[in-house]
């Protein structure tokens, strides 16, 4: 059994770069783009996963793998002080089985 862990974290500021400063902005002319003075970032993450390994002979070995037994999310915000969110995935639970042999 494993556990990965990262905390929040903040991947982008400002969300977007102008030439004026945040609320500056005017339709046309030198101040049409402007300064978004905030952040992107992540949502902590907490992943727990399981392998189990059985030796049938010296061999011959079956193993199972389960991923993301909790099925945890990947939520992205933007906004820090008012969070949006800008993506959600869910990878959901995933389960492999395999056989090796070895000679």
């Amino acid at each position: 059994m494993s556990r990965a862990y990262r905390a929040a974290y903040v991947t982008t500021y400002p969300i977007a770069g102008g030439a004026c400063a945040p609320g500056a902005a005017t339709p046309t002319g030198p101040c049409s783009s402007v300064l978004v003075n905030d952040f992107i970032g992540s949502k902590g993450t907490k992943y727990y996963d399981a392998t189990a390994t059985y030796n049938f002979t010296d061999h011959f070995t079956f193993s199972v793998d389960a991923l993301n037994l909790t099925n945890e999310t990947d939520d992205r915000w933007v906004y820090q002080n008012d969070p949006l969110v800008a993506q959600y995935s869910a990878p959901g639970r995933q389960y492999f089985a395999g056989f090796r042999y070895q000679y």
